[in-house]
């Protein structure tokens, strides 16, 4: 096995083990927001809970975002899935309420440790692969293509 030689393959490496790390204790949360994502959207269509909508909107986002992780993106692609863990962080904290009940904010996301290495996980493997030269950065050799 080779070492990372470069920047970008070592934020790869730590990317993919913080995201590895944030499994250990937060499969649960993988498994369930499908049905959270449901829930939510089904609140906003029935109940016509607004708000709801958006949470849902911003768990299936974030759910999809795990499998970002396995595919080269293109870079404005790669740029939207840095971003999308924290459209769903501040969804849930501002959002995700019902008008009835008050306590809003909700900051249980804040105290939600798995959180926080699956966000800065993807945000470093999208990242390393921003940091790769793209193929149009590539000397116009043979061997890369003209």
């Amino acid at each position: 096995m080779q070492l990372p030689r470069t920047n970008a393959q070592r934020l790869r490496v730590a990317g993919i083990a913080l995201f590895t790390l944030s499994f250990i204790s937060g499969w649960v949360a993988f498994l369930r927001t499908p049905e959270f994502a449901v829930g939510s959207l089904e609140d906003a269509f029935k109940f016509g809970i607004w708000n709801r909508g958006l949470v849902g909107l911003a768990l299936t986002l974030g759910w999809l975002d795990n499998f970002t992780v396995f595919f080269r993106l293109p870079r404005w692609l790669s740029s939207v899935a840095m971003v999308a863990p924290w459209l769903l962080y501040v969804a849930l904290m501002f959002l995700n309420y019902h008008p009835a009940i008050e306590g809003w904010p909700d900051f249980w996301v804040c105290r939600y440790w798995p959180f926080y290495p699956w966000a800065f996980g993807i945000g470093l493997i999208h990242g390393s692969r921003l940091l790769e030269p793209g193929a149009i950065e590539l000397p116009r050799t043979a061997w890369a293509g003209f």
